[in-house]
């Protein structure tokens, strides 16, 4: 009898130590899951515009409603550059898979390194009942967890993803909603229009996307640039310059200790808000009010619109990747040709040559600096636009090109990359 009393608590305290073991082995893992996020393309961004004119709530009366369609696209597109956005939660990946009435939520969150990896996957399955999503099973790494208790523990999760306002946004911007239905490759719902409710998350977006320290550090910047162009009144500035001053003052605060992307980033950025010309897009931006109106011209190769094209990629080859600023290049250009100024090659030109820029200092933050204060001429970051086909409109660029991936549009393509890298800043240096 006492053997086997013996035997028993032997077995009792295996299982509490092994068993915490095995839950840890089954649980860590070596890297977050995650797809590859598809390339976004023109047609994304054109159904992204559509969608946002289509249902954005200030534009609709209080208590209207829309039948909101969003598809598996949609979500693959949207939600690894939202959690791209979100530096400070540990969630590393995010996927969803839609399927017959329900929907697999897939997490990969960051813990410290072990032996056995620095990653937890998180599985969560959603499903409608009656017109609501509830949480009908999960499954932590190859854990599998029953729906009850994955809805308990939701609770215990959620602090621990950090940015509480986020839940908190996706908590009332959910309680508009209704008679949701998941099916492959799309969801449905019917959202109930709260503009008071839109415009308080507009707010929030913005801290959530730009956290104050964020926000702080491009004003800085901004008051910067006005101080530049104030310095020269009535007269337009060269990029060249401006771009050279504005990352000598991130440099110099690189060396006092501050992180070189960030503050290339902010320099960047806060030029282009400044190039643009709009105050109100910094108080949108930033959340406070411009200082001053901005009132003198940033030029390349003579042309405010160049030098804007140019900032702008830039920025979003800093903030995302080169690719989307490309897209994004080429989606301003098919609507200007739809009516605007015409679609512009030698836009396309500036665009490229943002990208190029930005992406270098995504490279190497802080050689990238020393590289900037060596600029000479605009030439060395902007080719030449001699013989770029400008100003077509719709009609005649489907004429002449007939769609975006031909062989003639290629061939202009490849031309301005050709002057791109004869560009001093983007010519490869030997070793």
């Amino acid at each position: 009898m006492r053997k086997r009393l013996g035997l028993y608590l032997a077995l009792a305290l295996a299982l509490l130590v092994l068993l915490p073991l095995a839950l840890l082995v089954l649980a860590i893992e070596h890297a977050p899951e995650a797809g590859v996020p598809p390339r976004i393309t023109v047609a994304d961004l054109e159904r992204a515009k559509q969608l946002l004119k289509a249902y954005d709530p200030r534009q609709l009366a209080p208590g209207e409603t829309r039948e909101v369609a969003i598809s598996q696209r949609d979500m693959d597109l949207a939600l690894p550059h939202l959690v791209a956005r979100l530096r400070r939660a540990p969630v590393r990946a995010v996927s969803i898979e839609l399927g017959e009435r329900a929907a697999w939520l897939q997490l990969g969150l960051a813990v410290p390194a072990t032996a056995l990896g620095n990653a937890v996957n998180i599985g969560v399955r959603m499903a409608s009942q009656e017109g609501q999503l509830a949480v009908t099973g999960a499954r932590v790494g190859r854990i599998p967890v029953p729906g009850w208790l994955a809805q308990a523990a939701l609770g215990l999760v959620e602090p621990r993803l950090g940015h509480p306002a986020l839940i908190a946004t996706v908590r009332e911007l959910y309680a508009t909603t209704s008679a949701w239905s998941i099916r492959p490759q799309e969801v449905r719902f019917t959202m109930v229009a709260r503009p008071d409710l839109a415009h308080r998350l507009e707010a929030r977006g913005r801290d959530l996307l730009l956290p104050a320290d964020e926000r702080e550090r491009i004003s800085r910047y901004l008051h910067h640039a006005n101080a530049l162009g104030a310095a020269r009144p009535s007269t337009a500035r060269s990029l060249v310059p401006m771009v050279r001053d504005m990352v000598a003052m991130a440099a110099a605060r690189t060396t006092r200790g501050h992180d070189p992307r960030a503050e290339n980033r902010a320099a960047m950025m806060a030029l282009a808000i400044y190039a643009v010309g709009r105050p109100d897009l910094a108080s949108r931006v930033l959340g406070t009010a411009a200082t001053r109106a901005f009132e003198h011209a940033v030029t390349l190769r003579s042309r405010p619109d160049l030098a804007q094209h140019w900032l702008v990629s830039a920025v979003i080859a800093l903030e995302s990747d080169g690719r989307t600023a490309d897209v994004v290049g080429v989606f301003k250009e098919v609507l200007d040709s739809r009516g605007g100024s015409g679609f512009s090659f030698a836009d396309l030109a500036a665009d490229r040559a943002g990208v190029r820029f930005g992406e270098m200092a995504v490279a190497d933050p802080a050689g990238w600096q020393l590289r900037v204060a060596a600029l000479a001429a605009e030439s060395d970051v902007m080719p030449a636009i001699d013989r770029l086909p400008e100003g077509l409109q719709e009609p005649e660029f489907q004429r002449r090109f007939r769609e975006r991936d031909n062989d003639a549009y290629a061939q202009v393509l490849a031309v301005i990359e050709q002057r791109i890298d004869r560009c001093a800043f983007f010519a490869r240096r030997p070793g």
